[in-house]
């Protein structure tokens, strides 16, 4: 099992900070209205026919990206960095994860995981999924960067998880 984590929220900043959707409801509102979860799902208060996050993304950001209440946001610690040049099958990093939301901090899929692509795990290489890997996905190790703070991988995100 992994290591006690910190609360995620003490670990967590909106970005950017003061997002709201293109029609000015704040992450805040997100969370207090129930639209959304920390792991990056739709909550309860979320209507089918209102669409999907997408639809309300401002500055290219959806909530389930920009807000913490709603799994995004910057998260991470001193504590915690992602694995060195770590890359999945496709070779997508663990920056591509977090900025495409595939993932949350909370180690499940996040909003942004298309269900038709499999399950994530199924995307690790050499035994290694994001899960492991990556602090934006729950993993990563102990030291002295933030998933932030890590490089793009070189790799362009791959077409084949274009949605």
């Amino acid at each position: 099992c992994k290591p006690w984590r910190p609360s995620l929220t003490a670990l967590c900043q909106d970005a950017p900070a003061g997002w709201v959707d293109n029609e000015g409801a704040s992450c805040g509102q997100y969370g207090e209205e129930g639209w959304c979860t920390s792991e990056g799902a739709y909550g309860d208060a979320w209507q089918s026919t209102w669409g999907d996050f997408q639809e309300y993304a401002q500055g290219g950001r959806t909530a389930a990206q920009a807000c913490c209440n709603c799994g995004g946001g910057t998260k991470g610690s001193a504590a915690c960095v992602d694995k060195a040049g770590w890359q999945d099958s496709d070779g997508d990093g663990c920056l591509v994860y977090q900025e495409s939301a595939w993932c949350t901090h909370a180690g499940v899929p996040g909003a942004g995981w298309h269900k038709t692509w499999g399950e994530l795990s199924e995307y690790g290489k050499d035994g290694t999924s994001a899960f492991d890997a990556c602090c934006a996905c729950g993993g990563g190790a102990n030291g002295s960067a933030s998933a932030v703070e890590q490089p793009a991988p070189d790799a362009a995100p791959s077409s084949d998880n274009a949605s």
